[in-house]
């Protein structure tokens, strides 16, 4: 398996730990948001950080939105 590869199912494991977290779909921010990190070191911390909130869906949410939120000031 090449590192595109890992990238994309890793981000495809982290969409579903915040839809488990969330229990819905995430919304096109929500998963812009991870799909924008490609980098090993973003993703493992943006894991560890979506997991660090399982239980706090409000914070998740806040989490997954503040690039978008950042650019619509």
């Amino acid at each position: 398996m090449d590192n595109e590869q890992i990238v994309v199912n890793w981000q495809r494991s982290i969409i579903n730990i915040c839809m488990t977290i969330l229990s819905r779909p995430l919304s096109n921010n929500e998963t812009a948001f991870i799909q924008a990190h490609g980098g090993f070191l973003a993703l493992e911390a943006i894991e560890e950080h979506v997991r660090s909130l399982n239980d706090d869906p409000v914070a998740l949410i806040r989490y997954l939105n503040a690039e978008a939120d950042n650019e619509h000031p």
